[in-house]
């Protein structure tokens, strides 16, 4: 058994400008980033490439844009990639980075080799993905009509940069999705059965900065420096750690085929299932590790531990309200058609849950959330 994996190197910068001199920014380099981050941060005397994934559309990224984005580098002379942005930009530019200008759809299905070709820089700005350290990309396909995970060695970034400069302007819900959602990526980690001391403890203590940040942010939503954006930032590359070694389960897998569907930003279509989920674990398998994972939450509200689940979703909800997955458009003859795409097309996350989960048990959760 793996017990850690980690093939980059993680360096930290107060800003964007002294990140960009430490790695040489030069003419033969590409940066793919947002309209936003090249306006806001991107001095005009940075002489190199640059591309925004926003002018080829909104939202997360399809095979089709994705498509669309690849054929445009073949008109582009570049080195290396730095990517500048939330979870969307650092997946796409992991298969930007890929050797070979084949159809997204056929990497995710491992039609073709797949092996790298231009070192990644990865510089995440939100407190949520986790992928500048991991070897997983997600996308849209649009054939299937569902989300799909890559993961494969060739896409780990050669450099994950954290800037928490990149934070200053993040939106409160964007930056609660983001945190929430590396959260999950702790918990995921932390019940996983490839988990490891490594993980665990990665995982542990991502779960905690976040948990004891959201617990301080709940006194006053409006006061900026409760989001502890430095150290929530931390926390995200700690959880993202932790799941690329062990994996994420049915949190995601659940959440995959609403967010394919109903363009549900990623990290808000995660919380949706957070505690239905960890309902139904401790329901099938209340003695073993789920037991730890309510330790460690206990000690972040003094309670005790068959209370912190509660607490959990009670604390979450304070920040921002949970709805119901019809409000999203989900109508409920697609309880069925949903769960049955989650076995189709999730295994590779489903053999990374607690407990096995059955399909009326699928069943059972979204109809739950209806």
């Amino acid at each position: 058994m793996n017990l850690f994996k980690f093939t980059g190197n993680i360096k930290s910068f107060d800003t964007l400008e002294k990140g960009l001199e430490n790695i040489n920014l030069n003419s033969n380099d590409l940066i793919f980033t947002s309209q936003r981050i090249v306006k806001n941060y991107l001095k005009d005397s940075y002489k190199c490439n640059i591309l925004c994934h926003d002018t080829y559309g909104q939202g997360e990224p399809s095979d089709r844009k994705i498509d669309a984005i690849k054929n445009e580098l073949i008109n582009i002379d570049f080195d290396r990639i730095i990517a500048i942005g939330g979870g969307s930009v650092l997946d796409i530019a992991k298969i930007l980075s890929l050797k070979g200008n084949h159809r997204t759809l056929d990497y995710f299905q491992k039609k073709v080799a797949i092996k790298d070709q231009y070192p990644l820089i990865a510089l995440p700005t939100t407190c949520g993905t986790g992928s500048e350290v991991t070897s997983i990309t997600i996308a849209f396909i649009e054939s299937l009509n569902t989300k799909m995970g890559l993961n494969h060695p060739a896409l780990y970034p050669e450099i994950a940069m954290l800037i928490p400069e990149l934070l200053d302007e993040i939106p409160f819900k964007v930056y609660m999705f983001s945190a929430i959602d590396a959260l999950i990526h702790g918990i995921e980690a932390f019940l996983s059965p490839n988990s490891s001391i490594y993980t665990d403890l990665l995982a542990k203590e991502s779960i905690e900065i976040i948990l004891n940040t959201f617990k301080n942010l709940s006194t006053d939503t409006s006061n900026r420096k409760l989001l502890n954006t430095s150290e929530v930032l931390k926390a995200s590359n700690l959880a993202g750690l932790a799941f690329g070694n062990a994996g994420v389960g049915a949190v995601h897998a659940l959440s995959y085929p609403l967010g394919g569907k109903y363009h549900v930003p990623h990290g808000e279509s995660n919380y949706l299932f957070l505690s239905e989920v960890l309902k139904t674990y401790k329901r099938l398998k209340p003695m073993g590790k789920i037991s730890e994972l309510e330790q460690v939450i206990s000690e972040t509200f003094n309670c005790s531990p068959n209370e912190s689940f509660t607490k959990l979703n009670e604390l979450l909800n304070q920040l921002i309200k949970k709805q119901p997955l019809r409000k999203y458009g989900m109508s409920s003859d697609e309880i069925n058609s949903f769960s049955d795409l989650v076995i189709e097309t999730q295994e590779r996350l489903l053999k990374n849950n607690y407990a096995k989960l059955s399909i009326q048990d699928i069943k059972e959760i979204y109809n739950n959330l209806f």
